[in-house]
């Protein structure tokens, strides 16, 4: 029933959070049985298992959450950002690339690709990435506080 399904999902979020892999697994994959098509709990299973090593099971629920949700860039900004932060830089790039494949000028996974860039100490990559945000949307929030930042950090 649902009730059981959402307490599931927020037991295997909450797993996932603390690093409790084999947990949140369990919790993710006993939910998803109870509601198969749920696009978050693809997307944390899809976290969890790439941490786990179970890349093929990870590319499968992230094959189930794009489906569930097709329109939604933020499927690869979310698994780039859990993998990047957690040291999978490559792999964060491949993501925001495979997102870049099919929403071709999305502002917000440039945006993130230029900072997983910078932060990987490839400058140049970025700047380039965030040229094509400047080119489109000139007015991009968040593209408009990192090259704030930047400026105030040279120049100081």
């Amino acid at each position: 029933d649902l009730q059981n399904f959402v307490t599931l999902r927020m037991l295997g979020e909450g797993y996932l959070g603390l690093d409790e892999l084999n947990k949140a697994i369990d919790h993710l994959e006993r939910g998803l049985f109870l509601n198969p098509r749920d696009y978050d709990s693809n997307l944390f299973l899809t976290v969890a298992y790439f941490l786990n090593k179970e890349k093929q099971k990870a590319n499968f629920s992230f094959q189930e959450a794009l489906s569930a949700n097709p329109q939604n860039t933020y499927s690869y900004q979310y698994v780039s950002s859990e993998l990047y932060n957690r040291g999978f830089e490559e792999y964060a790039v491949s993501i925001l690339h495979q997102g870049l494949q099919r929403f071709q000028n999305d502002p917000d996974i440039l945006v993130l690709l230029g900072k997983v860039y910078f932060n990987m100490g490839r400058e140049r990559e970025a700047v380039s990435v965030w040229r094509r945000v400047m080119q489109t949307n000139p007015e991009h929030q968040e593209l408009k506080t990192i090259i704030n930042t930047l400026q105030l950090t040279i120049s100081n």
